[in-house]
């Protein structure tokens, strides 16, 4: 068996302040955050709010952050019919 890395970290904060800051994730449990804050994400987005939310890779510690293996961006967003697209450039 593998050891597994905890070398990821998940972020979710808005114009008013973190909400989410953990790092010494596995990537899978890093992504299991992403999604589980996806529909607060669009909320706020909804709400005119300002979130961003993102999961960092290949941390060597707890201030890292220097890759993104998911990000979302509010700029980034469009929302219609109810529905959240990623606008791509």
């Amino acid at each position: 068996m593998t050891d597994v890395e905890h070398n990821c970290g998940f972020q979710f904060a808005t114009d008013n302040g973190i909400i989410v800051d953990k790092t010494g994730l596995t990537r899978f449990d890093a992504d299991l955050l992403f999604e589980q804050y996806r529909n607060d994400f669009v909320k706020l987005v909804e709400r005119d709010e300002e979130p961003e939310m993102c999961v960092w890779i290949d941390m060597k510690d707890e201030f890292d952050y220097h890759t993104k293996g998911s990000h979302w961006h509010y700029t980034d967003m469009v929302i219609r019919d109810g529905r959240m697209y990623e606008l791509v450039y």
